[in-house]
């Protein structure tokens, strides 16, 4: 019973990030932050490679957002889990990011401090 209990589990959290994908690609990023939220909250822990992936959708839900802090605070923690993991596709999707903030880093300190360990890590990746 406990098996179909984490495996429904999963598939809840699985459907509320393919819900805040759709509502980012609908411009609704808060309602996309909320769905997101509760989708990693349900995530198995086991799933990190998985957490990644959702962890730079919000990265980009919170950019699309223009909460630079949240954006960089998931986009870190998700480049430091691809890198944990060796998840190419997650650092792949944390390369697709870096252009995107690149253009608030003037005036915003840690949006230019997570570019500079971005490019210092993912240049071992």
């Amino acid at each position: 019973m406990l098996r179909e209990t984490e495996r429904s589990a999963n598939i809840t959290a699985d459907l509320q990030v393919d819900a805040g994908r759709c509502w980012l690609d609908l411009g609704r990023p808060a309602l996309a932050t909320r769905a997101l939220d509760e989708g990693l909250t349900l995530l198995d822990p086991a799933r990190s490679r998985t957490r990644a992936v959702f962890q730079v959708v919000q990265a980009d839900s919170a950019l699309r957002d223009h909460d630079l802090e949240r954006a960089v605070s998931h986009a870190h923690t998700a480049l430091e889990t691809a890198l944990v993991t060796g998840a190419s596709r997650c650092t792949d999707l944390v390369r697709t990011l870096i252009p995107r903030l690149a253009a608030h880093a003037n005036g915003a300190p840690h949006v230019a401090a997570f570019l500079d360990t971005a490019e210092q890590r993912l240049q071992t990746a």
